[in-house]
């Protein structure tokens, strides 16, 4: 499957983001849609259902200690059922997710229930406790450990009111079902069949310790993760870079820049794109969140990338648990265990812009007039 070009991520970006504005419903603290989903053709409710879907199983195995790594038919070959994506614990140990969205005036627990369920036994328990071969028969990826087949589904316009006490995070006409490998089964030994699954509620338990731990076999796990990172934190070099090494082509992009700057008390990095609007342009229009890149691993991965050559290519950050900025509300920025952040608009410039250079790795950094607001 080949991946998709910064502009058709970035319109798709564009177009979700406007969507969801408009339909969910903001005077509520619990996840809740406008009854103005449903005049949506099927279609387009469908694949919106699906990319929302997407977003909480992301979600989900964030806050579970899980960095996603990649969409899965880009590490594994297979020509049957597969899951979405792939993610990493931090042993280092293998997970596979798929995700499932529905948001239908029919949606209930139950059939969010046998969503997971069914999709568990076909798109993930044959690739779990194997080390499933990669694309076109290529090396194997690694050991699967474990496996989870997520469904969120929901009723539109039946949200409790701005009045209501505090619900819980999901409401009571939205839905989350959960099925993963059975935390109590022993792995078999080589050679055996696939692992079992069994259909959880929202209530998820912590991931079992897995059986090995190790580096994974193939770079290509982390560049698949951080080519997704750098596309939407806007640095289209970093981006074309990433595709060479995986491509093992010896075409160096064109140096990229960054703006730095600060959101409570982290650094971080936005990339400066041509193609895009600028920094400056994009001030008096900005709402909501920011996606960036937190400068300390941004800066371990970029040397490493410029060097992947020759020096091979190890673990980019260690994995830690998903950060959510300072004590307020809301946080300034929430930052996912690989270093994707998401900032609010009260973020600030420093400095500093800072460029890097794909043909030597180097980090060079400018001047700019301090603390201009990001607005």
């Amino acid at each position: 499957m080949a991946r998709a070009s910064p502009g058709v991520v970035a319109a798709l970006i564009a177009s979700s983001r406007a969507l969801l504005e408009i339909l969910v419903d903001d005077t509520t603290t619990v996840v809740a849609f406008l009854e103005d989903i449903t005049d949506l053709s099927d279609s387009e409710r469908t694949a919106l259902s699906g990319r929302v879907g997407a977003g909480i199983t992301d979600q989900t195995m964030e806050m579970l200690g899980f960095v996603w790594r990649d969409v899965a038919e880009q590490l594994i070959g297979s020509s049957v059922a597969l899951a979405d994506y792939v993610y990493e614990s931090a042993t280092g140990a293998l997970v596979l997710a798929e995700a499932k969205g529905s948001i239908t005036s029919a949606a209930t627990q139950g059939g969010a229930d046998s969503t997971a369920h069914n999709a568990y036994l076909r798109q993930v328990q044959p690739y779990v406790y194997l080390s499933p071969p990669g694309p076109k028969g290529g090396p194997s990826v690694g050991f699967i450990e474990h496996g989870y087949a997520l469904a969120f589904a929901a009723r539109p316009g039946h949200a409790p009111g701005p009045t209501a006490p505090p619900p819980p995070a999901i409401a009571a006409d939205a839905f989350l079902a959960v099925a993963e490998t059975d935390p109590t089964a022993i792995a078999p030994t080589a050679g055996a069949g696939p692992g079992t699954g069994t259909a959880l509620s929202v209530q998820i338990p912590p991931p079992p310790p897995p059986a090995r731990t190790h580096e994974p076999q193939s770079f290509d796990l982390r560049l698949g993760n951080y080519r997704a990172v750098f596309l939407l934190a806007n640095a289209p070099s970093v981006v074309a870079k990433i595709d060479a090494v995986l491509l093992k082509s010896d075409i160096s992009p064109g140096i990229q820049s960054f703006v730095q700057v600060v959101c409570g008390d982290r650094s971080f990095l936005i990339g400066i794109d041509p193609t895009f609007p600028s920094i400056d342009a994009l001030r008096p229009h900005l709402s909501g969140w920011v996606f960036a890149v937190a400068l300390g691993p941004a800066e371990k991965f970029l040397h490493q990338l410029a060097n992947a050559f020759n020096q091979g290519f190890s673990r980019a950050v260690p994995v830690q648990q998903l950060v959510r900025g300072g004590g307020e509300k809301p946080p300034p920025f929430i930052m996912s265990p690989d270093g994707f952040a998401m900032l609010r608009r009260d973020a600030t410039f420093e400095t500093h812009e800072v460029t890097w250079n794909p043909g030597n790795g180097q980090i060079t950094r400018f001047d700019l007039p301090p603390n201009t607001p990001l607005r």
